[in-house]
C-alpha cells in the first residue's frame, strides 16, 4: 500500500497509528490566524460605521415620539432640517409655557403638511393643541396619537390600536410609531371627500376653516370651531406662514 505524504509512520500490522507531519500543523495554524485576522478587521470596520452614524444623528432624533433620524429620512416629504426648528435650548424652554413648547415643537411639521395637503398650519396646530391636551393626553403618551384618530379595521395586527373604553367598540384608537405619523394621518383624514369643500377656502381664512370642520362633522362639540379660533388668535397661529 502507498504511504500518505501527510503522515509519519506506516500502515503495517504492527503500527497503525498515524501522526501528521510538522508542516501540516503549521498550515492549519496559518489558516486559523488568517481567519481570526479577517474577522477582527471586519468587526472594527462595523463598529466604526456604527459610531459614525451615531455621531451624525441630529438632536431631533432623540426627541420622544418623533422617531430616529433614519425614520424621518424615510419620509421624502419631511425635511431633516425642519426637525431642528422644533428643538429648543434649555434656556429658551424655560421661557415657554406648555402650549408654546408644543407649538415650537410641531409648527414646522404643520407647515410641511400644509405644503403637501393644503391644510392651514394654524388649523392643524390648533387641533393638535386641543385634542392632545397640549401633548399630555393618555392617547399621546401611549399611542403617539395627537388627533384622536380612530381604528375601524376588523383585522388589526397586535399593537395596531388601543381600546380606551371597555363599554364601547367605537373607542379603538390607532397606535402610531411616531408623532409625525399621527400628523400625516390627520392630513390624510382631512383630505377625504367629506372635507373637500374646505379646499376652496383661503388658507388665511382660519375662521371659515374652523367652522367648515365643525359643519362637516369633524367634531360633535358644538363649540369646537369657537375653541379652534380662540387658540389660533390667542397664540397668533395665523402668523405661521409657508
Amino acid at each position: 500500500m502507498k504511504k500518505s505524504s501527510l503522515y509519519y509512520g506506516s500502515y503495517d500490522k504492527v503500527r497503525s497509528s498515524k501522526v501528521p507531519k510538522l508542516w501540516f500543523h503549521w498550515a492549519l495554524l496559518g489558516v486559523l490566524m488568517i481567519y481570526i485576522l479577517i474577522n477582527y478587521v471586519n468587526l472594527n470596520v462595523d463598529n466604526s460605521v456604527k459610531q459614525e452614524n451615531i455621531s451624525n444623528m441630529d438632536r431631533a432624533s432623540f426627541m420622544p415620539g418623533l422617531g430616529t433620524a433614519e425614520e424621518i429620512e424615510d419620509n421624502p416629504d419631511f425635511k431633516k432640517e425642519s426637525m431642528e426648528v422644533m428643538v429648543e435650548t434649555p434656556k429658551e424652554a424655560e421661557k415657554l409655557n406648555p402650549v408654546e413648547k408644543y407649538i415650537q415643537r410641531f409648527k414646522q411639521v404643520a407647515i410641511n403638511e400644509e405644503k403637501k395637503f393644503g391644510i392651514p398650519a394654524s388649523i392643524t396646530l390648533a387641533q393638535g393643541i386641543l385634542e392632545s391636551q397640549t401633548g399630555t393626553s393618555r392617547l399621546v403618551k401611549e399611542a403617539n396619537n395627537h388627533f384622536g384618530i380612530k381604528c375601524f379595521s376588523n383585522k388589526c395586527k397586535k399593537g395596531h390600536c388601543i381600546n380606551f373604553s371597555d363599554d364601547s367598540h367605537k373607542d379603538f384608537f390607532v397606535v402610531f410609531p411616531t408623532a409625525w405619523e399621527s400628523y400625516r394621518a390627520h392630513s390624510l383624514l382631512i383630505s377625504k371627500d367629506r372635507y373637500k369643500q374646505l379646499k376652496n377656502l383661503s388658507n388665511e381664512d382660519y375662521v371659515s376653516w374652523a367652522k367648515g370642520l365643525l359643519k362637516s362633522g369633524y367634531a360633535t362639540d358644538k363649540k369646537y370651531a369657537e375653541k379652534l379660533i380662540s387658540v389660533i388668535e390667542r397664540y397668533e397661529l395665523e402668523k405661521i406662514r409657508l
